[in-house]
């Protein structure tokens, strides 16, 4: 069985009772370690060819710096941007990021914290470390109501993709999926969060803003070829996430179709097995670019997007008119309103999808409309929402500012109507809070402000 310290895998196979966690976390820290002495050291261990002598060298030439170090509680700038480029050296070249629990050795064995030798502590460095899908879902549905089907989906393909790139090893078993739900129903946020809490690589594209590689514009190898030089080598297990693909093509128009296609095109290479990517890097002298060829073999793509009027073409599949059934035999007496979930194949290929693209996504998956009550447990429930980046703001001004349930209900209840889901409270709490900006901004001494249905309606009334 295999264990990680410090983004390494070893083997329990421990003949030599060394103490690998003590000696990796060494040659992470001390900065008169390079890379290279760091990599060959470490490619002993794995092989078990590092002999004691060599394992008491590293003691010796660490021990002086640790004990610098935990005397301390802050360091020189220039330490500090060294062990950054270290971290990042370390995350790309040698082996994967460390991640949360390994910080907190540092600090329980040496009294060396992160933020003492990385500055203020960053996202990337705060990752802890994953042992299955479903821890990966249990973070993600604190931030997020009501989707546990859509989360719990994209958990396996995020944690597959994470355990390959642990491992280096090929993604034999991966699975595209695109995420389909209207305007304001959480897909941008749901693969921010899983970007936020992934371990590596993860590029989230504007379907909009790039151009195939035989157009003039912004390329898909433009945006990778910046990447390459933030994640190294992780980047061949990155996770490239299409925002908008239902924007490269739609059903009513007919203006740019070659450029759909191509661009259709483009998106199907990422699946072909085999295929790199070239892309001209600069170099270290800012004169000349290095070639090098990304592989994409080992890539997960995902895909979201509104899709915003297919259910026109849902209706018309199943010979619906107006939301009613055609037909002699047909009892038309009710409303039937065809459903996200239901969308097919041929959906996306009426659409204008091309078959060749659509058969390479593993799974379509579908997303809730936000109605009444999930809008009422965002705001709730979750942590970091628009609501208590207001309840923060006005901390900071010297204001306690509260709403009563009924206010909050009231918000849910304009912003579900408004058919835009989540995205319009923001809107709706801006024009709550204009009043309160307006009259108060830093006042003399600390208030206490409830906000009740009464001022919220009046708010929104008053502001339409």
């Amino acid at each position: 069985m295999e264990r990680f310290y410090f983004g390494i895998a070893l083997n329990d196979d421990n003949k030599l009772q060394i103490d690998y966690n003590d000696i990796i976390a060494r040659l992470f820290i001390c900065t008169n370690l390079n890379a290279n002495y760091v990599q060959n050291f470490i490619s002993k261990l794995i092989t078990g060819k590092a002999s004691k002598s060599e394992i008491s060298r590293i003691m010796d030439l660490t021990n002086a710096q640790i004990k610098e170090w935990a005397r301390k509680t802050g360091l020189p700038s220039e330490i500090v941007d060294a062990m950054n480029k270290k971290r990042i050296e370390w995350s790309n070249n040698v082996f994967s990021a460390p991640c949360l629990e390994d910080y907190e050795y540092l600090e329980s064995k040496y009294h060396i914290s992160s933020d003492m030798i990385f500055g203020r502590p960053t996202k990337e460095i705060a990752k802890p470390f994953f042992h299955n899908a479903k821890e990966m879902a249990d973070i993600v549905k604190k931030h997020i109501v009501g989707q546990d089907k859509a989360i719990e989906r994209l958990a396996v393909s995020f944690f597959q993709q994470l355990d390959c790139l642990r491992h280096k090893r090929n993604c034999s078993i991966k699975s595209s999926v695109m995420l389909i739900g209207p305007t304001g129903s959480g897909k941008s946020q749901i693969m921010e969060e899983f970007r936020r809490i992934y371990n590596g690589p993860v590029i989230r594209i504007n379907t909009n803003d790039i151009v195939p590689s035989a157009w003039s514009g912004l390329h898909l190898s433009d945006i990778l070829k910046d990447e390459v030089l933030r994640y190294g080598k992780a980047l061949k297990y990155a996770v490239i996430i299409f925002h908008e693909i239902d924007k490269i093509s739609h059903p009513e128009s007919t203006a740019g179709r070659n450029f759909d296609l191509d661009m259709q095109r483009e998106i199907m290479r990422l699946f072909e097995s085999g295929y790199c990517i070239d892309l001209r890097i600069p170099a270290q002298d800012g004169n000349t670019t290095i070639n090098c060829k990304l592989p994409v073999d080992n890539m997960l793509v995902l895909f979201e997007g509104a899709f915003s009027g297919i259910e026109n073409i849902i209706r018309k599949r199943l010979k619906l008119a107006n939301g009613k059934r055609i037909g002699y035999s047909c009892d038309n007496a009710g409303y039937i309103a065809p459903r996200l979930d239901s969308i097919t194949v041929e959906d996306l290929e009426e659409w204008g999808f091309k078959n060749e693209l659509i058969s390479r996504i593993g799974e379509i998956c579908t997303i809730n409309p936000i109605d009444e009550n999930t809008i009422y447990r965002i705001l709730t429930e979750t942590p970091d929402n628009i609501l208590t980046a207001h309840v923060d703001y006005c901390k900071s001004l010297g204001i306690n500012l509260t709403f009563d349930d009924k206010a909050l209900k009231a918000i849910a209840h304009t912003a579900a109507a408004s058919g835009l889901g989540f995205r319009n409270v923001k809107t709706l709490l801006s024009k709550c809070m204009q009043e309160i900006y307006y009259k108060y901004g830093q006042p003399e001494k600390e208030l206490n402000i409830t906000i009740d249905e009464v001022f919220t309606k009046q708010s929104l009334y008053n502001n339409n």
